[in-house]
């Protein structure tokens, strides 16, 4: 049993009739377990979103997004079918992409490190191969 506390905002000010839901905290009862597993999302991934501007057919105004065919194919349980169409959750899909870029920064911050140091002993080498050249 998971309980969420949540608040439901009206989006008609902007354009349309929508309400979302954010959950703002996460209570698991004691005794209780969650089945967590991991997700694997490349930086490729979140590249190769497609970011659309669309009208809503129910003449709710044109909007902004990206494609839920697109995300479900890559993260299904951020991708919910309601009343025949797709909704994305938004905030899952920001949240794992934001992991999934921090990972790839601190992947490439690790490497540039490395070949910094490599490139500093490489430096060192050629002065000390100099030195003895030039004695």
């Amino acid at each position: 049993h998971v309980q969420i506390n949540a608040e439901v905002f009206d989006q008609a000010s902007f354009d349309h009739a929508l309400k979302y839901m954010l959950a703002t905290d996460f209570f698991v009862s004691d005794g209780e377990e969650l089945s967590l597993n991991n997700v694997v999302l490349g930086v490729k991934d979140i590249a190769n979103a497609p970011s659309v501007r669309f009208s809503w057919k129910n003449g709710g105004g044109v909007d902004v997004g990206s494609s839920a065919q697109y995300w479900q194919g890559l993260l299904p349980d951020a991708v919910k079918e309601r009343d025949g169409m797709l909704e994305m959750q938004y905030a899952n899909i920001a949240l794992l992409s934001a992991i999934a870029i921090a990972k790839n920064v601190e992947t490439h911050e690790e490497r540039i490190a490395r070949l910094e140091r490599e490139n500093k002993e490489l430096r060192n080498e050629i002065n000390m191969m100099k030195g003895c050249i030039y004695e």
